[in-house]
């Protein structure tokens, strides 16, 4: 029985968990919002990246952060799915163009980032 209480949990504390790892240390949903700044970390510190690629993906990303910002919410999550199709893209190419720990590094983030849009966007 007590199991069945703990997988009862599991949807609301993944929902939790993945909500506070988007955030930055000590920000709120209501004012800081998601973690734009730690995707672009990431995609800076990615040594496999070629220099356009790096600059292709943070466009994407900035444009997701200017589209939060202004409370368009799907739109920054348009962004945000494609930064992660190009990294899929990159990866997957058939001579790779980013490295698969980077790879997983960013889409890591990334979903990490669209999950937390989301949570802005009003139910249907």
């Amino acid at each position: 029985m007590k199991t069945l209480h703990w997988l009862a949990l599991a949807p609301m504390l993944l929902g939790v968990t993945l909500i506070a790892g988007c955030l930055d240390s000590g920000s709120s949903l209501s004012t800081d919002g998601c973690n734009f700044q730690g995707l672009r970390d990431a995609t800076n510190a990615a040594a496999s990246l070629s220099a356009s690629d790096r600059q292709d993906l943070m466009k994407r990303i900035d444009y997701a952060e200017k589209k939060f910002r202004e409370g368009r919410h799907p739109d920054a999550t348009k962004y945000l799915g494609d930064f992660r199709n190009k990294v899929v893209a990159l990866r997957d190419a058939s001579r790779p163009k980013i490295g698969p720990e980077d790879a997983a590094t960013l889409l890591s983030l990334v979903d990490l980032n669209i999950g937390c849009v989301q949570t802005f966007v009003p139910a249907p």
